[in-house]
């Protein structure tokens, strides 16, 4: 389906160059086991049939490596082994035929495959299969053209079937591992939070210049939670592309970057909010306006707001009742404009002042994030 042009980012490039950037992702379910089994073994019989001797090893092989529990990754992993094999093939071949077989033209032949492979942007798989088929070559030896050329043509058989099984066959792509990367994302948010709420003002020794409180490594979880996100969401795209089982996952695929998106800028937000914080309590040089017990008190109400519109525990993200929202959303809005006008009618208002003020602007911009939240997801 077409993606909104602010997603775009969120899904890979389902394109000639992704394909060639796809890697083997394992053996996987059993269903894939069987799948495998079966290509290699018909890869086997038919070269077998078509051309008995040594080019049987090359399809069955080529089979075991290209064979995938989706359509597209195995299309990709495919397109690297026949280009790969066909130019290691034809290369290995000239040299092999015109110097023979010994240590120097293995060690010349290996370096120029692998000098020629880096070229390539493909995945490191796919580079592989130029030096792994001139190692295959040259230790065949020598031979003639006709029979080379047949190698190849093993490997592009080895292929079709690999691909005819999985496109005909392919896995059914499943939601639960993107659900379940965007919950522990949601998680970590509250973590975080909550971590900012309970330990700001209640350190015994205040923080030294560059010292933080704790509650930063929760902070820096949230990198590698979008990623983990972004990744499932990425794996999922290419499951379903060219996947006549993966058509119902397709269709809400939009839908689950939209949520990524909104889930990762309330990330950043509450990061930024959690570096404020950081910065602002348990410092001897400073005396926040806004003291700590009654900043958590608004973390703590900010964290229930956020629970009541995103969700929680096995909840899918999202899952909130826009009134109760509503509602929650009112009641924070009036305790931040009540410390707000606290905090500015104290007269003039100096920088910790201007630091408390910004600290209620942060909290109220997660706020206003929330509140169309569950309408928008």
């Amino acid at each position: 389906m077409p993606r909104g042009e602010d997603l775009g980012d969120l899904f890979p490039d389902l394109d000639f160059a992704g394909a060639m950037q796809q890697r083997p992702a394992g053996i996987g379910s059993l269903s894939n086991v069987l799948r495998i089994a079966a290509a290699v073994t018909v890869s086997y019989a038919l070269t077998s049939w078509l051309v008995p001797g040594a080019n049987a090893l090359f399809a069955p092989i080529t089979a075991l490596i290209v064979v995938q529990a989706t359509p597209w990754r195995t299309i990709g992993v495919t397109l690297q082994r026949v280009a790969g094999a066909a130019i290691g093939v034809l290369l290995a071949s000239l040299w092999v035929n015109l110097v023979g077989l010994t240590w120097w033209s293995m060690l010349i032949a290996v370096i120029v495959s692998l000098l020629v492979a880096r070229q390539l942007k493909w995945s490191i798989g796919g580079q592989l299969q130029i030096p792994l088929a001139v190692v295959f070559v040259m230790t065949l030896g020598p031979g003639s053209l006709d029979h080379d050329m047949w190698r190849v043509l093993d490997v592009v058989i080895g292929g079709v079937i690999g691909m005819a099984f999985t496109v005909a066959l392919p896995s059914r792509p499943t939601v639960t591992k993107l659900e379940s990367s965007l919950r522990a994302f949601r998680q970590g948010i509250y973590d975080m939070l909550d971590a900012v709420a309970r330990e700001c003002g209640t350190l015994s020794v205040p923080l030294v210049r560059g010292e933080d409180h704790a509650f930063a490594v929760e902070s820096r979880r949230m990198h590698s939670l979008s990623a983990s996100a972004r990744a499932q969401l990425v794996a999922l795209a290419e499951g379903t592309h060219l996947n006549f089982r993966g058509r119902g996952v397709a269709g809400r695929l939009e839908s689950d970057a939209l949520r990524l998106q909104r889930l990762a800028s309330i990330a950043v937000q509450a990061r930024g909010l959690g570096g404020a914080a950081n910065r602002l309590y348990d410092r001897a040089e400073i005396t926040p306006s806004l003291p700590s017990g009654d900043f958590a008190v608004l973390l703590f109400a900010l964290v229930d707001l956020m629970r009541a519109a995103l969700g929680s525990d096995n909840d899918p993200v999202g899952s909130g009742d826009s009134q109760v929202v509503l509602t929650m959303s009112a009641d924070l809005e009036e305790a931040l404009t009540v410390w707000a006008t606290r905090i500015a009618g104290e007269g003039r208002v100096a920088t910790d002042g201007l630091a408390s003020i910004s600290m209620l602007g942060r909290i109220d911009h997660l706020r206003w994030q929330l509140i169309d939240y569950p309408r928008g997801a």
